[in-house]
């Protein structure tokens, strides 16, 4: 169960990183897009 709770962290540092490198313009769209959905 360890290396679960390890693998989640893992997963949520690389999806912040990756999201830490878009560019602000498509993280705007994005915000815009879920306001949309909303």
């Amino acid at each position: 169960m360890e290396w679960l709770v390890m693998l989640h962290g893992y997963m949520h540092v690389m999806e912040f990183e990756r999201r830490r490198k878009k560019p602000v313009v498509e993280e705007m769209e994005l915000v815009e897009e879920l306001k949309n959905n909303a």
